[in-house]
């Protein structure tokens, strides 16, 4: 009985903290991070020659307030790193981009595992390079972006939290060279997310 009345009471007290967490006034920090190292299985037999191997980067941090309970404004930056470096040609591709930009969160229920959505628009550059003995050459396009997605944080303790986002991007880039021409090209598609978020809450 008694283990009883304290699981009452430790979920009560639980829920009023992660309500606590989401009233006006109240902050959170987000941050997401990947990092990969792939070979291609490209080659041919008899030969002595590696495969080409590539390494991804990225990194988002998002930050937020609480405006009115459950509906909390932001933003976010993102910055991403990918190199391929190609045996054969003994040549490196790198390509660098970086967004900026402002977000809004809208949470649909408190709990342990708490549901949201998030749209957000980003600003920012691309930037292409290839580098060999033979040539090297430089690519640089502005990005726009829009994203929209729905996550839920699963709650470790009043203020720490695992956090998952299924989301749909769209970019538009185009091109900043010297002596560019063309109207740029366009990318889109599905990504998921997931990464550890911090709420500072106020009662």
């Amino acid at each position: 009985m008694k283990n009883l009345i304290l699981t009452i009471i430790l979920v009560f007290v639980g829920g009023t903290l992660l309500q606590a967490q989401m009233n006006s006034g109240s902050k959170f920090v987000a941050g997401y991070n990947q990092l990969s190292f792939n070979s291609n299985s490209y080659k041919e037999k008899g030969s002595s020659v590696e495969p080409d191997k590539y390494t991804n980067f990225d990194l988002t941090t998002k930050a937020g307030y609480f405006m009115k309970n459950r509906i909390a404004i932001g933003g976010m930056v993102n910055y991403n790193l990918s190199r391929t470096n190609y045996k054969v040609s003994m040549s490196k591709y790198t390509n660098t981009s970086w967004l900026i930009g402002p977000l809004a969160r809208y949470y649909t229920e408190y709990g342990s595992l708490i549901p949201f959505a998030e749209a957000s628009v980003g600003f920012g550059m691309n930037v292409s390079k290839q580098e060999s003995d033979l040539y090297n050459s430089e690519t640089k396009h502005s990005v726009f972006g829009l994203k929209g997605g729905v996550g839920a944080n699963y709650f470790l303790n009043e203020s720490i939290a695992f956090e998952g986002m299924l989301y749909y991007y769209y970019n538009t880039l185009k091109p900043k060279s010297s002596g560019a021409t063309g109207p740029g090209h366009i990318e889109s598609g599905l990504g998921v997310n997931f990464g550890i978020i911090f709420y500072f809450g106020t009662i």
